[in-house]
């Protein structure tokens, strides 16, 4: 006469000869799909093609990022940090006021699109500055220097699937290319009037 209470993701097993008199409460649940060693290589495969295209078409971009690593690490985590979290507010202030409404999109246009370029390219940024740190007398030809570039993304990729490392992995990444680009922007923009007049 009791209550059954049931959550999973098959229907229970109920015997025919038993007599349930009282309520049943039963909910099935959908099972989480399991990352799979397919998934996997497929990811590793991405994050292979897209650094391979980034070192061989963009090869200045990714020297300048690592340039703001190796002099500035911690004003491009400090910015990328202040990026991150405090521009929400601005943002929130500007859309609440109907006069900055227009600066506020503009904002958040901004903050999306940068975060959205570093989730995706955190890893192959990140492994391409330690492939090189790693291996720094494959410098000098394209060849060793993108294998260089690969075995260091590979590297992140591999830290990655650590749950608690995944997480911190993430986050340091995410401020370092955040604030890197940052920093290389305000550098850009504070020269270019200087740059214009010559």
């Amino acid at each position: 006469g009791g209550k059954l209470k049931y959550r999973g993701p098959n229907p229970p097993s109920i015997s025919p000869e038993a007599v349930v008199r009282g309520e049943q409460d039963i909910v099935l649940e959908e099972r989480e799909p399991r990352y799979g060693l397919g998934e996997a290589l497929r990811d590793w495969l991405k994050v292979m093609v897209l650094t391979a295209l980034l070192s061989l078409l963009a090869s200045p971009f990714l020297m300048a990022v690592e340039g703001e690593w190796v002099q500035r690490f911690w004003t491009v985590l400090g910015a990328g940090a202040l990026w991150t979290v405090f521009l929400p507010l601005i943002i929130f202030i500007c859309l609440l006021l109907g006069i900055t409404q227009i600066l506020g999109w503009l904002f958040l246009g901004l903050y999306l699109l940068f975060l959205w370029g570093a989730v995706l390219l955190f890893k192959p940024l990140l492994g391409a500055w330690i492939g090189r740190k790693m291996f720094p007398r494959w410098e000098g030809h394209w060849g060793t220097s993108l294998l260089a570039t690969l075995l260091g993304t590979t590297l992140v990729w591999l830290l990655s699937l650590v749950p608690f490392l995944n997480a911190i992995i993430f986050l340091v990444g995410l401020l370092m290319v955040v604030g890197s680009w940052l920093l290389l922007l305000g550098r850009y923009l504070l020269s270019w009037p200087r740059a214009s007049q010559i």
